[in-house]
Order: C-alpha cells, then sequence, then structure tokens
C-alpha cells in the first residue's frame, strides 16, 4: 500500500519544521557517585538541623553572572559521619542558593533544598513519619568554606538524601 504523498509532504514539512527551530538546552554534567568521590575533598553524611535566608555576614555571593536570579541560603546541619576528608567540628553551615521569589528561568540551575522535618510517607496499609539524612560531596571553595563538588549553579547534583527502610 502506498503512503500518499500530501501525507508525506507534511511528514516532511514537520521534520523541516523541526529542525529549524530553535531549541535551547543547557549541558549539564554528569557526575556518578566514582567521580563525586575522586573530586570531593570532604563527604559526609548530615542532618539538617536548621535552614535561613544568607546574611551579609554569611557572605552568600551567587556564582557569577546570577546575582539577579540566586539568593543566599545558609543550611546547619549536624555532622553524623565522616566518610571522606576530616572534619572534626559535629556541625557544619553550608551556603547554597535558591531561586529569588519570582524569578521563572527555563534550562535553570538544578538547585537543592534539606528537609529538616520529618516527611509523612504512607501507602495501602501503612504510615511512616521519617527524616531525611543527607551524604554531602564537598570541596573547598576559594573563600575557605565547603561548597557541593558540582558547584553552587547545580548543587543537587553533589548532595545524595538517605531514608531509611519503609514498613
Amino acid at each position: 500500500m502506498a503512503i500518499p504523498r500530501n501525507r508525506v509532504f507534511l511528514l516532511g514539512l514537520a521534520v523541516l519544521i523541526l529542525l529549524c527551530c530553535n531549541l535551547r538546552a543547557r549541558q549539564i554534567e554528569d557526575w556518578p557517585y566514582d567521580k563525586l568521590f575522586k573530586h570531593a575533598d570532604l563527604v559526609l553524611i548530615a542532618k539538617p538541623l536548621a535552614v535561613r535566608d544568607a546574611t551579609k555576614d554569611d557572605n552568600a555571593t551567587p556564582p557569577k553572572g546570577k546575582d539577579d536570579l540566586l539568593t543566599g541560603v545558609v543550611t546547619s546541619f549536624e555532622v553524623l559521619h565522616v566518610i571522606k576528608g576530616e572534619y572534626k567540628p559535629k556541625k557544619i553551615d553550608l551556603v547554597h542558593f535558591r531561586l529569588r521569589t519570582g524569578v521563572q528561568i527555563g534550562n535553570g540551575p538544578c538547585l537543592v533544598e534539606f528537609h529538616t522535618k520529618m516527611t509523612e510517607l504512607s501507602g495501602k496499609g501503612w504510615a511512616a513519619a521519617v527524616s531525611s539524612d543527607y551524604i554531602l560531596f564537598l570541596k573547598k571553595g576559594t573563600d575557605g568554606r565547603f561548597e557541593p563538588v558540582s558547584g553552587q549553579y547545580d548543587p543537587s547534583l553533589s548532595v545524595k538524601q538517605i531514608i531509611g527502610p519503609l514498613p
């Protein structure tokens, strides 16, 4: 059975239009576990205690050229276990960023948000409240503070959430 010429023409036109569109996509670097471990100066298992907006004293400077999009956040963690590197204090403050109120961008950053409260989960015949711990893959920044290995624009690639077994 032959395909009618008008269908072939329409299909060809559709393909041409798709190929001519100005597609915009941001390439995101791949961060598998072995690469995270290799590039991290410090790997921690930590529990978030508090999240607050950054103040001037925190010196939370967004990545270059992103000042109008991002605002600083500071999350305080209890250090539960050091997996790689040396870190003696039982608390660490991590500066990261969130989108400014009202800002919407396509192909935007992979930002991270930490849960300090119990999360309610439920399924068929069960319910549970779970807390979240996180594995943080960190590098020492130019200012001496630790920051996500994958950078401040895509920090979620350096953070892995841990939730215990569910019922």
